[in-house]
């Protein structure tokens, strides 16, 4: 199964009929509308990075159950293998490496366009996020308070918040968010 929509279709089937979810509990659990919920199971939706990210804390899973096919012993993920999770007019795209692992951890690989912002919907109640820039620079605005981090930094902090990514270079910024959920 090689479309993106496809596998987040099963997967939310699944998952919504393993906690024993229906429409309605799922869109007042994740703020995302019945209607919608419906047409991304259909595979008729291609949801956003934060829409994927509302179902997953209303689902109480770690966003990589929503985008995996099926669990491995030992996996080498090739990033030309992966599709991306696309927000077009942020100029963000997201790779999930490793996210089908059993343990509460998910890893992402982003790179996130010059003079580009990207709004997260605030994650997990006990979720933390881990940034690491790879190459470029980037400001990350947490609550209103501002970082500035430079190739080699590194950020963590809870991501029960409402947070965004901005790029305020001139060039493309690559970096690494590791979630972990309690």
């Amino acid at each position: 199964m090689n479309n993106l929509n496809e596998i987040i279709s099963q997967n939310l089937i699944r998952l919504r009929k393993e906690k024993n979810f229906s429409f309605d509990k799922l869109a007042e659990s994740s703020g995302v509308s019945k209607a919608l919920l419906c047409q991304i199971e259909r595979g008729d939706s291609n949801p956003t990075i934060n829409t994927l990210w509302k179902i997953a804390v209303g689902l109480q899973v770690a966003l990589g159950d929503l985008l995996e096919t099926q669990d491995r012993p030992i996996e080498i993920v090739r990033k030309k293998s992966k599709a991306p999770l696309i927000d077009n007019e942020a100029g963000l795209r997201l790779w999930p490496i490793f996210s089908n692992s059993p343990s509460p951890v998910g890893l992402f690989v982003a790179e996130l366009d010059s003079m580009h912002t990207h709004a997260s919907a605030p994650h997990d109640a006990h979720s933390t996020e881990y940034v690491f820039v790879i190459e470029g620079s980037l400001v990350v605005t947490i609550n209103g308070h501002s970082s500035k981090l430079s190739q080699g930094d590194t950020l963590c902090f809870q991501a029960d918040q409402p947070h965004h990514y901005h790029n305020p270079s001139s060039t493309t910024a690559y970096f690494q968010c590791i979630f972990h959920r309690k």
